[in-house]
């Protein structure tokens, strides 16, 4: 019984005198034989258990370790920098080992030298080694490359020149994938694109309550289905015409690699805030979108230079080239217009834009909460980085970010209305009649106070998201979602849909003059 007490077994596991062991042999059994069966018994019971904990393993925290035979071509603005390129970089980063043949190119945006420069040697290695032959490509691709001679010349490395130097002018003869994804805006879904497809995905986004004009046709129309990354996301598409059976989740991931390194060092302090200060961070692109004029009077109004406060800004402008200077004079403007001179102002800095994506997670260690009380989200991925990193987030109660964002893992400021997006912004067009929230600058001023004084209750609220975001959103979890999805794709593409399909899309393409 002494075994029995060391190991903590339950006394089943030992017999009295009368057992069957003992009647039949007719005296009470060895000592080994007796522990030998202890030992026996107990790997029999913990074998049994261990089956039950790993059926009971969530999904989500089960290691993808399953290679699915099948062509895939994904294509998206990989060199750009922009969301659907770092997302579709995500993405491949975790499905490329589970793929036995994918290949990308860069389509939809131009690309971006100094973002491609930022990259690790691995990643950049990667894209390389996945990078699309021209037998995989879409006609489109090759005959524009084969019409620039000089375009063809420069990038003699894809082999688009024979042995002696003249230009390769007729078509490679082009192999069929499973799969094509096109990973941008629906108007960029041309049928071209999917030539070499035998089933065509497109992957999008978006953030208000509805699409933009003829988003729905294409949805419908140009590619068999849509993946989208949040039932928001699943709720606008099918509101505003897109068939429901169309519509596929599929969530972003988040490099927890990167976001919750614990070797991370924080980045020094900008010289505008005080050693003592309460940072807020809050990293968006500038626009009318990310609620900017919200943020800012909120804090203009309730913070002053005597309390402990500094709001810390990373922005940039679409596609124009600008430094911190250029938004310090808009914020100080902003200020003077609500009247809050610069002797009663709180402390404001304003973050060079040119910090680099390893920078990130320093980035977020610096700050105390993160805040971002954008207008509409279709996903929100500093959110979630900064989630990663254990710093309480500030966020508006209403779009796709709602999804991983409650009152235990974060802040949600309340909404006002929903009201129209301004039509002065021509950058964003296609927002113009569509619905956004308007968050309450009230509202978002009580919370930032709440949780720069409440350090312990946003302390818990961090430790939440951290572990419902590592444990939701990690790459395997995701993976394995784009995985299942590939599968019931696979299993679906009988040798008789896809001819059907093929001839389909041919006389398509024919009658809208594409080739």
């Amino acid at each position: 019984m002494a075994a029995a007490k060391a190991l903590e077994l339950p006394s089943l596991y030992f017999y009295p005198r009368k057992t069957v062991i003992y009647r039949k042999y007719g005296k009470k059994p060895q000592s080994l034989v007796a522990v030998a069966l202890v030992f026996l018994l107990t790997l029999v019971f913990g074998l049994f258990l261990i089956r039950i904990y790993l059926k009971t393993v969530p999904e989500e925290n089960q290691t993808v370790d399953e290679v699915l035979n099948m062509s895939v071509l994904w294509m998206a603005p990989f060199l750009s920098g922009s969301g659907y390129g770092t997302e579709a970089l995500s993405f491949i980063q975790g499905l490329h080992k589970h793929i036995s043949n994918l290949s990308i190119y860069h389509f939809g945006d131009i690309v971006e030298e100094d973002y491609v420069a930022s990259l690790s040697e691995d990643t950049q290695q990667l894209l390389k080694q996945l990078w699309a032959s021209n037998e995989t490509l879409p006609r489109y691709f090759i005959k524009r490359q084969y019409e620039d001679e000089e375009l063809a010349r420069k990038i003699d490395t894809r082999r688009r020149m024979f042995p002696d130097g003249s230009i390769i002018k007729e078509p490679i003869l082009r192999q069929l994938h499973d799969v094509v994804i096109v990973q941008s805006i629906p108007r960029g879904w041309e049928p071209y694109l999917f030539d070499t497809a035998k089933y065509r995905v497109g992957r999008t986004v978006f953030e208000t309550d509805r699409l933009p004009d003829e988003w729905a046709a294409h949805c419908n129309y140009q590619v068999d289905e849509v993946w989208v990354p949040t039932e928001f996301n699943v709720q606008t598409f099918s509101g505003s015409g897109v068939k429901r059976d169309r519509l596929q989740i599929l969530p972003q991931t988040v490099d927890t690699e990167t976001f919750s390194n614990p070797r991370v060092t924080p980045r020094p302090r900008p010289k505008e805030c005080l050693d003592s200060d309460f940072i807020f961070l809050s990293v968006f692109r500038w626009g009318g979108r990310k609620g900017t004029e919200f943020l800012l009077e909120a804090f203009l109004r309730e913070f002053s230079p005597e309390d402990s406060a500094c709001l810390a800004i990373l922005t940039a402008t679409h596609k124009m080239k600008t430094n911190a200077s250029y938004y310090h004079g808009l914020i100080h403007q902003f200020a003077n217009d609500l009247g809050i001179t610069p002797a009663i102002r709180p402390r404001i800095a304003v973050l060079e834009p040119s910090i680099s994506n390893q920078d990130m997670p320093g980035l977020y260690a610096m700050a105390n909460a993160f805040v971002l009380v954008s207008r509409g989200e279709g996903w929100g991925r500093p959110y979630t980085e900064a989630m990663m990193m254990n710093v309480p987030v500030i966020a508006t109660n209403w779009s796709a970010h709602t999804e991983f964002i409650t009152s235990e893992t974060g802040y949600l400021v309340a909404v006002e209305k929903l009201d129209l997006y301004p039509s002065d912004d021509e950058e964003m067009s296609n927002y113009w009649g569509h619905l956004l929230a308007r968050p309450s600058i009230c509202h978002l001023r009580q919370t930032m106070r709440y949780v720069k004084d409440h350090p312990k209750d946003a302390k818990r609220r961090a430790a939440n998201a951290k572990q419902m975001i590592s444990t939701r959103f990690n790459q395997d979890a995701v993976t394995r979602t784009l995985l299942g999805h590939l599968k019931r794709i696979k299993a679906n593409l009988t040798k008789e849909k896809v001819e059907t399909m093929l001839a389909f899309r041919a006389q398509q393409i024919v009658a809208e003059g594409f080739v």
